[in-house]
C-alpha cells in the first residue's frame, strides 16, 4: 500500500509554514490515481496559503509497480552530496523480490519520472542510456547537461520514434531515433553487466555516469 505523513513546509517566497502530505511510498498498481498526480506534479507541489506561490517539495520516495515488477527509489543527496542509506530493516524484503524485479535508484525528480516513463513504455533503461550516451558524444554535449527520455511519437513516414529532450531554460532541444533501429545497440548492450552494479547497492544506479564508466572500461 501507499503511505504518507504530514510535514510542515516553509514557503521560500514569504516564509509561511503549512502542513504538507509527504509520500514515503507509492504503489502504482493499487493507487493509479496517485501515480497520475505524481506524474503531473501534484504530489510534489505545495501552493502557499499566504502568497499563493507554487513550491516544489523535495522528499525521498519508493515507487512500486507490482504489475511491471519494478521499484524505483528516489533519494536526494544532502548538502554535502552524500546519498542517505536505505532503511536496512527493509533491505531483506527488497532482496526477496527476485532477480526478475527491476530495482533502480535515482537522485533527482526528472530522472525519477524518466525511469517510470521508460519502464511504462516497455523499453530497457540500459539500452536507452546507451542511446543517450551516443547522442551526447555525437552532439558534443557536456556531461552535466541533462538529456531525458520523453516518450515516443510517429515520424513523417509513420515510423515510431524515441524522443529525447535536452532542457534549455524554458525551452528544449528534441532528438529522435527510430525504435526499429534499437537493435543496432544490441552488441553494445552486451558490454553492460548489471551484476557489476549490484556489488555496490541492491538499488541499481543506471544513469549516464555509470553507463559511460562501463562503456569506457569495456571498450579500452
Amino acid at each position: 500500500m501507499s503511505s504518507s505523513h504530514k510535514e510542515k513546509i516553509t514557503c521560500p517566497t514569504c516564509g509561511h509554514q503549512q502542513p504538507f502530505e509527504v509520500w514515503d511510498s507509492l504503489n502504482a498498481s493499487k493507487n493509479p490515481e496517485l501515480k497520475e498526480k505524481l506524474i503531473h506534479g501534484d504530489l510534489t507541489t505545495m501552493v502557499c496559503e499566504a502568497c499563493q506561490s507554487a513550491v516544489f517539495v523535495k522528499f525521498d520516495m519508493i515507487y512500486h509497480d507490482l504489475n511491471k515488477k519494478m521499484m524505483i527509489l528516489l533519494r536526494y543527496p544532502d548538502e554535502n552530496g552524500n546519498v542517505p542509506e536505505f532503511d536496512p530493516e527493509s533491505l531483506g524484503l527488497v532482496k526477496a523480490m527476485g532477480d526478475d524485479y527491476i530495482l533502480r535508484s535515482v537522485y533527482n525528480f526528472p530522472n525519477f519520472l524518466e525511469k517510470i516513463r521508460i519502464i511504462d513504455d516497455g523499453f530497457d533503461d540500459v539500452t536507452l542510456e546507451i542511446l543517450k550516451y551516443m547522442f551526447r558524444v555525437s552532439n558534443h554535449l557536456e556531461p552535466d547537461e541533462m538529456l531525458l527520455y520523453e516518450g515516443t511519437n510517429n515520424g513523417q513516414e509513420g515510423e515510431k520514434q524515441i524522443v529525447l529532450i535536452r532542457p534549455m531554460g524554458s525551452e528544449y532541444m528534441a532528438y529522435h531515433y527510430p525504435v526499429n533501429q534499437l537493435h543496432v545497440l544490441d552488441d553494445t548492450r552486451l558490454l553492460i553487466n548489471l551484476n557489476d552494479f549490484k556489488e555496490n547497492d541492491v538499488w541499481l544506479k543506471v544513469d549516464q555516469e555509470t553507463i559511460a564508466e562501463q562503456l569506457t572500461m569495456n571498450t579500452d
